[in-house]
């Protein structure tokens, strides 16, 4: 798994002025692709959703409505790795 996200403030304010939207809600989308490589892992991109390479005008759009997601697939795989992880801190944290 991954461990480090590099987030280009820089190139998301680019994005966001070429398709007319806040720099913040492309950011924020930025920012949740980068969480969703970290806890899906380093070759997660998808062909549609928020882990696509590349988005495109539509993506762009469905981001500014606040309609870009994950997939169901890629929601089941985050909840399931998040309450592995839960578990296994209650474990190490129970063994001090």
């Amino acid at each position: 798994m991954p461990v480090h996200a590099h987030i280009f403030v820089g190139r998301a304010e680019s994005l966001a002025a070429g398709a007319s939207l806040p720099a913040d809600v492309i950011l924020g989308t930025v920012i949740a692709h980068e969480i969703g490589h970290l806890l899906l892992g380093t070759n997660s991109h998808s062909s549609k959703g928020i882990m696509r390479g590349q988005w495109e005008g539509s993506d762009l759009r469905e981001a500014g409505e606040g309609k870009l997601g994950f997939t169901s697939e890629q929601a089941r795989r985050l909840r399931a790795g998040l309450m592995d992880r839960a578990r296994a801190e209650k474990k190490a944290s129970a063994n001090k």
